[in-house]
């Protein structure tokens, strides 16, 4: 079983503080900036989260020749949902991938024919909030 696999079996089932790999985890996405504001419950969770997705989107690029825009929306959005998730939801990456993959150009492509933004920046932000809470209000119901 892969490291990551261990981490995020041991996270669904805390046993009380955290290991050194577990440390250093949290360590490298927090001085990125990705866990600022977050709760320590959500913390490796969301790193964890962070870890699969960024391996699954090397494999993507390493399969893939697409330079996809939906890549730079799937950490704001996993940023986003975890705090606001039921406790006891186990979180399947492909899900959000796939989700964000499929919603991103949409909502990107519906928001800059609705308003006007001074520049994309703003309306990926705005992009990657209505899909956040889209996928929180899909995951919490199941």
């Amino acid at each position: 079983m892969t490291d990551i696999r261990k981490q995020y079996i041991r996270m669904l089932y805390p046993i009380g503080r955290y290991d050194k790999k577990e440390k250093t985890l949290i360590n490298r996405w927090t001085k990125i900036g990705f866990l600022e504001d977050v709760e320590e419950l959500d913390a490796l969770k969301m790193c964890v989260l962070f870890e699969l997705a960024l391996i699954k989107l090397v494999e993507i690029e390493k399969t893939s020749m697409n330079n996809e825009a939906y890549e730079t929306a799937v950490f704001p959005v996993i940023r986003r949902i975890i705090p606001h998730l039921n406790k006891d939801i186990v979180v399947d990456i492909r899900t959000i991938l796939t989700y964000v993959k499929f919603k991103y150009p949409e909502m990107v492509s519906k928001l800059l024919s609705e308003f006007s933004y001074v520049n994309n920046i703003d309306c990926e932000a705005e992009a990657t909030a209505e899909i956040s809470d889209e996928l929180i209000k899909i995951l919490n119901k199941n």
